[in-house]
């Protein structure tokens, strides 16, 4: 019988983009406001005998959870789509602008209505939403 071993998790591009979430409380209330930064960089990689900077143009934000109920805020910023939403998932697709700055989004509001709420985040970057920067 073969032995499995868990997978291991390797990026070999961790500078391409950074997701930071935060969750900012709400004054008396169990809810809280999602905030979410988006830093894309790009990173330098090796080609032949030279270099070229590789950026993302587009990348898929999903929350999904358990034990609370997400709300989406209508105040977007053009360059967001929201895509599938429900009180438990939401779904954003976000298309970066031309500019080097960091993205900062509100893109809605958690409220708890357990003690414990597994909440989980998943940003997805197709190969189409990949390019040559530089």
């Amino acid at each position: 019988m073969a032995d499995f071993h868990p997978l291991e998790t390797q990026n070999p591009y961790p500078q391409v983009v950074g997701l930071t979430l935060d969750l900012i409380s709400q004054p008396d209330t169990d809810a809280w406001t999602i905030k979410a930064q988006l830093r894309r960089p790009g990173q330098w990689l090796s080609l032949l005998s030279g270099q070229i900077k590789v950026g993302v143009r587009a990348a898929t934000l999903q929350l999904t959870g358990k034990g609370g109920t997400l709300t989406d805020t209508t105040d977007r910023p053009p360059y967001i789509d929201r895509g599938y939403h429900s009180s438990s998932e939401g779904r954003w697709h976000i298309h970066f602008p031309d500019t080097p700055e960091p993205l900062l989004l509100t893109l809605g509001c958690l409220t708890a209505t357990a003690s414990v709420s597994p909440w989980q985040a998943t940003l997805t970057i197709q190969s189409q939403d990949v390019a040559i920067a530089e």
